[in-house]
């Protein structure tokens, strides 16, 4: 147990320094950027995220589980700025995934594991929610059962002002990809 908290928190601290490298080349460049591995790998990456944060819910490992987010957060942000593409079935097994942990996450650990799903949401908006019509649905959702629902309240006000820009500045049925 000791090894894996170990371990979860040196990708914690990778994660968040790759993911701050890409902002800075993001700002500095202001174009794609594209990385060096294949869409294969990052889906690859994404299953083995995905598994290990299955394995760590079960477990309640909420280190590791705080560390696959952080993860997921830095892989989201590079499919959201085009550099890789990743399969629609991993997406959405990863949405499932992330939305078992918001509805599941309960005590002070808990919280953490929601703000960090939170984050990947936000990261990842247009990527795991594609086009304006799935974002639409998500606000609804939001807007009907984010105060009722105690784990998603925190969602929804997150989200809510870049889910209404959003869904305002382009047409349904339109991908990001497609603007």
């Amino acid at each position: 147990m000791e090894a894996s908290s170990s371990l979860a928190h040196h990708i914690t601290f990778l994660c968040q320094r790759l993911d701050a490298k890409i902002r800075v080349a993001l700002i500095e460049n202001d174009s794609d950027i594209p990385l060096h591995d294949s869409a294969d790998s990052y889906n690859t990456l994404l299953s083995l995220i995905c598994n290990v944060l299955n394995t760590a819910i079960s477990e309640g490992q909420y280190d590791v589980i705080i560390a696959m987010l952080v993860a997921l957060q830095t892989l989201m942000r590079q499919a959201s700025a085009g550099w890789v593409k990743l399969d629609d079935r991993t997406v959405k097994d990863t949405r499932l995934l992330l939305w078992k942990l918001i509805n599941t996450a309960v005590g002070t650990a808990g919280a953490e594991v929601q703000l960090e799903v939170c984050n990947v949401l936000k990261a990842g908006l247009e990527v795991l929610y594609p086009n304006a019509v799935e974002r639409s649905a998500l606000l609804m959702l939001l807007l009907t059962e984010g105060e009722s629902t105690p784990n998603m309240g925190s969602l929804l006000d997150l989200l809510l002002t870049d889910l209404a820009e959003d869904i305002m500045s382009v047409d349904p049925g339109v991908t990001v990809k497609e603007r």
